[in-house]
């Protein structure tokens, strides 16, 4: 059961529509600021920043490299498991903790099969369940 009604919030008030956030306040800021002394004050930010990574500052250096090039995420190759894989699906997760133990597979792709063992199995408890409960109700009916 959820803590709220459907419809409700827990922050009925929120914040006041027209009110602006942080983000737009410091884009007016900077805007006025611009008009007021005649610059581009996005470019006087960057022009700066580039100054100060220029003269050794490493926290400026990091900010461009990581607009420039950011960190790339690791990404899973395709595995190949053994033709002859158990139907049943708590067998299977033991032939997995096999191959992962004899070096097969890694040991983090072992971990991604055996949580999607783990959701198709939860997924099977829920339909079994849903089953089951829709079969009371309908000998309760009669």
């Amino acid at each position: 059961m959820t803590q709220f009604a459907k419809g409700e919030s827990g922050n009925n008030k929120g914040r006041p529509v027209g009110t602006k956030g942080a983000s737009s306040l410091m884009k007016e800021a900077l805007n006025d600021y611009g008009k007021k002394h005649n610059i581009n004050t996005s470019q006087a930010i960057i022009d700066n920043i580039v100054a100060q990574a220029l003269e050794g500052n490493l926290s400026a250096s990091k900010m461009i490299m990581d607009r420039l090039s950011p960190t790339l995420k690791p990404m899973a190759m395709p595995v190949t498991l053994p033709e002859r894989m158990p139907k049943n699906l708590f067998k299977k997760g033991e032939r997995i903790l096999s191959l992962v133990a004899a070096g097969d597979i890694s040991p983090d792709i072992g971990h991604e099969l055996l949580s999607s063992i783990t959701m198709l199995l939860k997924a099977k408890e829920s339909s079994e369940l849903e089953e089951r409960l829709k079969a009371l109700e309908g000998l309760q009916e009669h």
